[in-house]
């Protein structure tokens, strides 16, 4: 018997769906996020101080990540973490006030990704865990 000459040989079939699904599974946008983030700090309070800021996106289930910011200058740091939902290309970490005996507003990071960027928005900056010299806010790029 002579067979035509596209037709698969067998067991090729099976191979080619499970290739094409890891690599479909490999490129989804879940994936896009996670890892090693670091910027330079944008100056608040126009005192022409520096900083960097580092990130790291881990998933911990399903549409959901953790977080770890890190903010460093001369004489200030900082270090906030928490686990968000990724809804779009954004995902907001934060939380209340710790000391509840002043009205403060609570610490909100709202993260935005774009590509190999990060782009990170502090709301509550005095609740927020840094010093008074330094923020969360920044632009970041992934680590390669």
């Amino acid at each position: 018997m002579v067979r035509p000459i596209c037709e698969n040989p067998p067991g090729i079939a099976p191979v080619r769906i499970i290739v094409a699904v890891l690599v479909a599974l490999a490129a989804t946008p879940a994936n896009a996020i996670e890892g090693f983030y670091h910027g330079d700090g944008k100056d608040r309070g126009g005192t022409g101080l520096k900083w960097q800021l580092y990130a790291k996106v881990e998933p911990t289930s399903r549409g959901r990540y953790k977080v770890r910011l890190v903010t460093t200058a001369e004489n200030c740091t900082g270090v906030e973490e928490g686990i968000g939902a990724l809804q779009g290309k954004k995902l907001v970490i934060g939380h209340k006030a710790l000391n509840t005996s002043w009205n403060a507003s609570p610490c909100r990071l709202t993260l935005s990704f774009n590509g190999r960027s990060l782009l990170v928005k502090e709301q509550g900056y005095l609740t927020c865990e840094h010093g008074a010299q330094c923020t969360f806010d920044g632009v970041l790029i992934r680590a390669k």
